[in-house]
């Protein structure tokens, strides 16, 4: 089973309203390397929402994993675009074309 992901910087943060247990959530605009958009908001009661404003989400493609629902729950920093077939390459597909992506120290994990 393949994760959903989206890869890029957040360009924007809009904070929204907290969980029942308190717990900030945030609606992300990510720009991705082609230029194009995509929001996204944070998962509820995701870690991610406290450190999602910090500049190094901004200043830096980041692999961003999605849940179901299209929900932020997990940011990796992404090192550099590969090709060829390397054990630690995620293969993202967008539009039908199939885009080898290098992320440090990324787990594959099933959503």
């Amino acid at each position: 089973m393949t994760a959903p992901v989206v890869v890029g910087r957040v360009i924007a943060t809009e904070r929204r309203k907290s969980s029942r247990n308190g717990n900030p959530a945030f609606m992300l605009t990510i720009q991705r390397p082609d230029g194009e958009l995509r929001q996204h908001r944070t998962a509820t009661d995701s870690m991610l929402a406290y450190a999602i404003e910090n500049p190094e989400y901004r200043d830096t493609v980041h692999v961003f994993g999605l849940n179901n629902r299209e929900q932020v729950i997990t940011a990796q920093v992404a090192c550099e675009a590969r090709t060829g077939n390397h054990s630690d390459d995620l293969l993202v597909v967008y539009r039908g074309a199939a885009l080898p992506v290098h992320v440090c120290g990324f787990h594959a994990m099933q959503l």
